[in-house]
């Protein structure tokens, strides 16, 4: 299997548990692809190829998911792509090919681990926007790091509302903008 995964494909599939590529990578995961497949459980490992796509509402309420998510090199993660995938554990790495965490894109996710962003490579140099309720309501209790990555520009309103970053904080001094409540009430 090669090339990427429609809109819808999934959908609504309520018996899948389990979910694996034995491709090297997949160039999309489209719109509500797998949205509410709540029986999905474990691990998660998107294979995904330099820049590929997960697209809005790809995984939206798949709650059943309870191991750790890789991204690959994901370029682009669309509109509540993970939203309300609550059960998620672990830490998060962005890839430092990730150009676009769209609205909402892991809003509700669950996660108790630390959240970091890959050093971004030479070869991208596009500015990455972290945009309104990205994070928000995720349960990192870890470390947040953002330092290295001098292409973030823009930590948009409540990106991290309510996440419970207990460690440290390191923002680069690329930044420009923090919005609205984008931190509010990141303490234990």
């Amino acid at each position: 299997f090669t090339g990427g995964i429609g809109d819808t494909a999934f959908k609504d599939c309520k018996k899948i548990k389990g979910l694996t590529f034995e491709s090297d990578s997949l160039s999309y995961i489209g719109q509500y692809a797998f949205e509410n497949c709540d029986s999905l459980e474990g691990d998660l490992d998107l294979p995904m190829e330099s820049g590929g796509d997960i697209y809005s509402h790809a995984f939206y309420n798949c709650k059943g998911l309870n191991g750790t998510l890789s991204l690959g090199s994901v370029g682009y993660i669309g509109n509540a792509a993970f939203r309300e995938c609550s059960n998620i554990i672990g830490s998060l790495t962005i890839p430092s090919e990730c150009e676009t965490l769209d609205y909402a894109c892991f809003n509700d996710a669950g996660f108790d681990g630390s959240l970091y962003f890959e050093d971004y490579q030479t070869s991208y140099t596009t500015n990455l926007n972290i945009e309104d309720y990205a994070f928000r309501n995720c349960g990192f209790k870890g470390d947040l790091v953002i330092s290295g990555n001098e292409r973030i520009r823009k930590i948009d309103h409540y990106a991290f509302e309510n996440c419970k970053f207990s460690n440290q904080l390191v923002l680069p001094e690329s930044i420009e903008v923090i919005g609205n409540s984008a931190f509010r009430g990141c303490s234990e």
